[in-house]
């Protein structure tokens, strides 16, 4: 019963129906551009610039991925 109550009010937040489509995840960029930025970085001896290097690297990616998931609509 309160479970049902629940479910009316947050499906009530989705104008009574709900977005079928799935959506990309680019998050993973930015874990795999810290990952290999510091592996990258630890073997050339500047792990942390190369890390903030791999996230910049990562963020640049994630956005391609929203923008051309955005496209899809």
């Amino acid at each position: 019963m309160i479970f049902r109550a629940l479910a009316a009010i947050a499906f009530r937040g989705h104008g009574g129906h709900m977005n079928r489509r799935s959506t990309a995840a680019g998050g993973i960029f930015l874990f795999l551009g810290l990952l290999v930025g510091a592996i990258y970085g630890i073997n050339a001896g500047q792990p942390m610039l190369w890390m903030l290097r791999g996230f910049g690297i990562g963020v640049v990616l994630a956005l391609l991925v929203w923008l051309i998931d955005r496209r899809r609509d």
